[in-house]
């Protein structure tokens, strides 16, 4: 017998234990007795069930819809009238019908709440509406073909301030596809066939990887102060992306609109964006912007136009059927640009402008129309004898 098997006898034998080697796999009861039961999701996560509508939350907690679920004439679908509450769909839908109201109608001022994982259509007003409340979270919720019961207002998804939408889609609103109000995210959704915008983002929000596409109105508007960041807007009925004073965008396409592709206000930053086959002008820039890197392709108006102490810096403008780069106010500075097979590839409407840097070619009225009391580098056809300062005419 080896030392090491001798030494585990003694052990054994000194305290009296008789071991087998199954003891050590030996279940802690039978099959299904208290013992051995493992505990179920809601022990580890307590919810409830929502078995019907109309149902009201009247405490905090978490609530999960457990089945699809049929609205009533006249009755929102989920009310809630508490703080801190979570509504999970879990795949499920909640369909409206005639004369229902709200699916989800979030109460007042209420704050933290989150929606998740559903469909809410066919209502006759919001899909959820919570304009009043703040601090709110819809992640992954597909909304269509609601509000078309109510007068009014009626986005499919309709949120308070310092709120986020995500992963969501909205389809087929009367109204706006998603609105928010001051200080929120809409990040990763989609918006389609709405009524009016597809995406309506109120002061100081962001915007973030979204797409809108066939809305009656603007594809994404975006109030004073927002953040607009690789979003497209695609065959909207009026204008692709339209933004009011001191917004930034970023890395955004505005493709096929029936009228402006991207329409901003002052002081706004564009930058890296695209342009293509809008209705009218590509890029309609306000008092103080500033457009760079920008492309601005087969517009029915100018490539980009700008007003007043704007910077047009670094951009491309091929084909469109007004000007490359359009000025048509004073104190711009329009600098290193490329215009080529525009009607007119430079066209400066008024004095007090500075023209340096750019190239135009295969215009097809004439490359440079500059009105009379502006700076403009010298244009030339050869590198021979140029100045820093110079535009050239590649034809």
């Amino acid at each position: 017998m080896s030392r090491t098997v001798l030494l585990i006898g003694v052990l054994i034998a000194g305290t009296g234990m008789t071991v087998f080697a199954g003891d050590y796999l030996k279940p802690p009861g039978p099959p299904g007795s208290e013992a051995s039961r493992m505990r179920t999701l809601n022990e580890i996560e307590p919810a409830t069930p929502i078995h019907s509508l109309p149902f009201v939350i009247t405490n905090s907690g978490k609530y999960v819809v457990v089945e699809d679920l049929h609205g009533t004439n006249g009755q929102d679908g989920i009310v809630v009238q508490a703080d801190n509450v979570t509504i999970d769909l879990n795949g499920f839908t909640l369909v409206g019908g005639t004369g229902s109201g709200d699916a989800i109608d979030i109460t007042g001022k209420r704050q933290s709440i989150a929606v998740l994982n559903g469909v809410v259509r066919d209502w006759g007003r919001y899909g959820v509406y919570a304009i009043d409340a703040f601090y709110l979270s819809v992640v992954g919720i597909t909304s269509i073909s609601n509000g078309w019961g109510g007068t009014g207002s009626c986005p499919g998804i309709g949120l308070g301030k310092n709120s986020e939408v995500r992963d969501c889609i909205s389809n087929g609103s009367k109204m706006a596809g998603i609105s928010v109000k001051d200080s929120s995210v809409v990040r990763n959704c989609k918006t389609g066939g709405n009524g009016h915008r597809g995406i309506d983002a109120q002061n100081g929000s962001s915007v973030i990887g979204c797409s809108s596409y066939d809305n009656a109105s603007d594809g994404i508007a975006a109030y004073h102060g927002t953040t607009v960041t690789r979003c497209t807007a695609y065959d909207n009925a009026f204008r692709g992306i339209f933004l009011l004073d001191g917004c930034t965008v970023t890395d955004c396409t505005a493709y096929g609109n029936t009228n402006v592709g991207f329409y901003v206000g002052a002081g706004v930053t564009i930058t890296g964006c695209s342009a293509s086959r809008n209705g009218a002008h590509g890029i309609y820039g306000g008092g103080g912007c500033i457009i760079s890197d920008c492309t601005a392709y087969k517009n029915a108006g100018s490539g980009i136009r700008v007003t007043y102490d704007a910077y047009v810096k670094g951009n491309t403008a091929s084909s469109n059927d007004g000007a490359g780069i359009e000025v048509a106010g004073y104190r711009n500075r329009i600098e290193h640009n490329h215009a080529a097979s525009n009607d007119i590839g430079i066209d400066v409407n008024y004095g007090q402008n500075i023209i340096v840097r750019n190239t135009t070619a295969n215009s097809t009225t004439r490359e440079y129309d500059i009105a009379s009391g502006n700076l403009m580098g010298v244009t030339r056809t050869s590198l021979t004898g140029a100045d820093t300062w110079d535009n050239f005419d590649l034809d």
